[in-house]
């Protein structure tokens, strides 16, 4: 073997072992597919022709069918936006507990997440801006207007209510 045949018996040698040992270490799995969600089938409509398919639970939304789960890896528009909006709400309330009060409005939260968190304020799947409302100094709002675009219609989605029941009163 020639002295500069070695460096190419090395380089093939480790890329060997890099595939040998991603394949061990389950490296080749999908990323996006995360956490396996549970599926929860009532008793009643188990294995029956014509029931509803069974709905699998992820936090406390639990309004989508296993079979239309994220297909593909991409998420809904409404579990995004509802996801979005309790992490906002957590940075908020972050800095409302840096700052020692809440920011008072939309730019002031703004504002206080960028120079806190290095985060800019998201638009969500619908393409507007998550609102703030700061209902006391240590204590606010986040929410989206939904599909819609309009606030205080049905489709609005807000901070989950568990998010909220952890917090010192």
């Amino acid at each position: 073997m020639r002295n500069h045949d070695r460096p190419l018996v090395f380089l093939i040698l480790a890329l060997c072992f890099a595939v040998a040992a991603a394949s061990v270490m389950g490296c080749n799995e999908r990323r996006s597919e995360g956490k396996k969600v549970t599926v929860q089938e009532d008793e009643d409509s188990a294995g029956k022709p014509g029931a509803a398919a069974p709905t699998a639970q992820v936090g406390e939304y639990d309004s989508v069918a296993p079979v239309e789960r994220f297909p593909g890896g991409i998420e809904p528009n409404d579990y995004k936006a509802r996801k979005l909006v309790n992490q906002l709400y957590n940075y908020c309330l972050g800095a409302c507990s840096a700052n020692q009060e809440c920011p008072a409005d939309l730019d002031a939260a703004k504002e206080a997440v960028r120079k806190q968190f290095g985060l800019f304020w998201p638009k969500d799947p619908w393409g507007n801006l998550y609102q703030y409302k700061r209902i006391d100094a240590q204590s606010c709002d986040v929410w989206s207007f939904g599909p819609d675009g309009k606030d205080g219609t049905e489709d609005d989605v807000h901070v989950a209510a568990v998010n909220k029941e952890d917090l010192p009163k």
